[in-house]
């Protein structure tokens, strides 16, 4: 699916108060009201994107003048001339075209190299983490109930 077409079923959805849709088969869940009044934050909104699953993180945003990522992934790395530049140091994957004119434009940012205290390098755990919000010493168990 296109990011044309995306759009397109997120507005045709967007009445629902949630949208439920499917890109590649993966289920896409979004709210389409606002719980905040976007008139009294300025019209600012931010969007997180988490994608999981096939996604890397250093082949979207592509480390090209570091000869490390190169050497670690002699054949999955993205060539410097084929990503597309946000600065001196860094790329986005081309697939990514669309979103450089709002990085450009300020309206997009990417945070790189978010984590927390003491991780366990357990993928899962991390998720847990990220998505409960916790402490990395607490259970979901303790939690949720």
């Amino acid at each position: 699916m296109d990011r044309r077409s995306f759009l397109r079923n997120l507005g045709v959805l967007a009445g629902a108060g949630t949208v439920s849709m499917a890109l590649g088969n993966i289920p896409l869940r979004a709210f389409s009201r606002s719980f905040l009044n976007i008139q009294a934050i300025n019209g600012k909104v931010i969007v997180l994107l988490q994608l999981s699953g096939g996604n890397d993180g250093l082949n979207t945003i592509i480390p090209f003048e570091d000869s490390i990522y190169y050497n670690k992934r002699p054949s999955l790395g993205i060539k410097k001339e084929e990503a597309i530049k946000l600065n001196n140091l860094t790329g986005m994957h081309q697939s990514l075209q669309p979103l450089k004119a709002l990085y450009d434009d300020g309206m997009m940012a990417v945070v790189q190299n978010v984590g927390y205290d003491s991780p366990n390098r357990s993928h899962f755990r991390s998720t847990d983490i990220w998505l409960s919000a916790s402490d990395s010493n607490v259970l979901d168990q303790q939690i949720y109930g």
